[in-house]
């Protein structure tokens, strides 16, 4: 037993390394693509973005709001000169650029892409995220322009969303398929499509959940959906901006707990195991990116991730820094509402096709 839980230790090490190297060439080259095109769809966009604002709403209410301060952020990112003259330092600090005032970001985004060499923009390093989506955005951009790349994102959201209904659907019936379903709803479909920025956690819980039900059997078999939560962490870490990563966990290990068989306890076993699994690769990747950028560019990268976990955790300059009081703060965050809501229905429905599936056990014995 000692030395499977060794192999299984040794085998998630070795996965979360090798992601950290290929996240980084990823990266590399990803910045190596010429900026001209990418800058000039980002330029074509300009008069879109300066409307909208940095929190345009799509409805009259507080929860329809578009967080375009991020998205915005990620298109300067993507156009982003930052005079370095290496990607290798590029890829690792992830600079965009702004103004002396550091307006809004379409302020901050206009005078980047002017190219007055006035010294009116100035490059900001950002390198305690991984930034991922620039794999993804990068060379959509070089092709495609903005407004074409936000309906990609809408139809991506909306055929992940249909696929996992219908899998779950044909794997646990209408209960299964409503559970989804109702998740969907109270997370603000809308707005999930609309927001590149939110629509990244939903992609990952939803790619999680296909693989889940398409290959049950496979995963089942020696806990290898343990490595599957692993790769959600992972991904998490490196795509996502610290949105609602909980429910990249949250969603699938639900999925995971209706699959699975047995009693109570071998259903806790296994969500103890994902749950632990998930954390190494999201804590684990956070980390790779931090110790790498330190080591290659010789920049304070850890000691200013520290403090801005300190910040953001805290209210009040006088803040309890222990680990234990950090991420008391940081799950309490995440209890926003609207999360609190999903999981509430999506636990539910769960519940309900728990109890149909056990009393349909003893109907049929």
């Amino acid at each position: 037993m000692k030395k499977k839980i060794l192999q299984i230790g040794i085998c998630a090490s070795l996965q979360v390394l090798g992601a950290i190297v290929l996240g980084f060439l990823l990266l590399v080259l990803v910045y190596t693509l010429p900026l001209t095109p990418i800058r000039q769809n980002v330029a074509n966009a300009l008069p879109m973005i300066e409307a909208e604002g940095d929190y345009p709403t799509w409805g009259m209410v507080t929860s329809t709001k578009l967080d375009g301060f991020t998205d915005h952020l990620m298109l300067n990112e993507a156009s982003a000169k930052s005079g370095y003259g290496s990607v290798i330092l590029d890829a690792l600090r992830n600079p965009h650029m702004v103004t002396e005032e550091e307006g809004s970001q379409a302020q901050n985004l206009e005078a980047s892409l002017q190219d007055s060499g006035e010294g009116k923009v100035r490059a900001k390093d950002y390198a305690r995220y991984w930034h991922g989506y620039l794999v993804v955005l990068k060379p959509l951009l070089s092709i495609l322009s903005v407004p074409e790349i936000r309906m990609l994102h809408a139809g991506a959201v909306l055929f992940l969303f249909t696929a996992a209904t219908l899998a779950l659907g044909l794997r646990l019936g209408k209960r299964g398929a409503a559970s989804l379903f109702l998740a969907f709803l109270s997370l603000a479909p809308v707005t999930l499509m609309l927001c590149m920025t939110y629509g990244v956690i939903w992609q990952i819980s939803m790619v999680a959940i296909l693989v889940l039900v398409r290959w049950e059997r496979y995963l089942m078999e020696g806990q290898k959906y343990l490595f599957l939560f692993l790769w959600c962490g992972i991904a998490v870490a490196y795509f996502d901006y610290l949105t609602y990563p909980a429910a990249a966990l949250g969603m699938p290990l639900a999925v995971l707990v209706v699959l699975g068989e047995g009693g109570v306890q071998n259903h806790l076993k296994k969500m103890a195991g994902a749950a632990a699994f998930f954390l190494f690769g999201y804590a684990s990747m956070w980390a790779g990116k931090w110790v790498l950028a330190q080591l290659l560019t010789g920049d304070s990268v850890i000691a200013d991730a520290k403090n801005t976990v300190v910040d953001r955790a805290g209210s009040s300059n006088e803040v309890d820094s222990s680990l234990r009081s950090i991420l008391t703060r940081a799950f309490g965050e995440m209890g926003n509402r609207t999360l609190l809501l999903a999981v509430l229905l999506f636990l539910l429905a769960l519940v309900v096709l728990l109890l149909t599936k056990k009393m349909q056990v003893r109907l049929e014995g």
